[in-house]
């Protein structure tokens, strides 16, 4: 059996506050991420996502492994950090329109990142589901950034 594997990236401003998107037609936010692609490597998978979903090319050597997280027998999540170069503070003040291949869910309808924000630590409950805000604040976002 073929493991699904989901690539994404902590995004930290020099603030400590991680970048987070919403995806249409869903009430909670997550980070940037997506599938890797057949051949692709995790740091590639990562940087595409993130450039998929904000609309921002950051060079490779700017990302930092963090993690591998096991999600059952069938999926992963490999898992980069960023800190936010400066240009990256003002996205949460407008949402992107961004270039890229949208998901389509098995309703037929369309998946595509339609806001994105900074948050606090102290703020992520507000904006994730439980399930993504207990695997969000289980990381040391202190640790992330040394």
């Amino acid at each position: 059996m073929e493991i699904l594997t989901a690539c994404g990236t902590l995004v930290y401003s020099k603030r400590g506050e991680l970048l987070i998107c919403h995806i249409s037609g869903n009430d909670s936010w997550d980070i940037p991420m997506g599938f890797r692609k057949r051949g692709e490597s995790a740091l590639l998978a990562a940087r595409r996502s993130l450039y998929e979903h904000v609309g921002i090319l950051v060079d490779e050597k700017s990302f930092n492994f963090f993690g591998d997280i096991g999600f059952g027998s069938t999926s992963k999540l490999i898992l980069h950090v960023l800190r936010a170069p400066n240009d990256f503070v003002d996205l949460a003040n407008h949402i992107l329109t961004v270039n890229y291949v949208p998901n389509i869910l098995a309703e037929g309808q369309l998946e595509f990142i339609d806001g994105i924000r900074w948050v606090k630590e102290s703020d992520v409950n507000e904006f994730c589901t439980p399930w993504v805000a207990r695997r969000l604040l289980g990381f040391s976002w202190s640790a992330a950034l040394e």
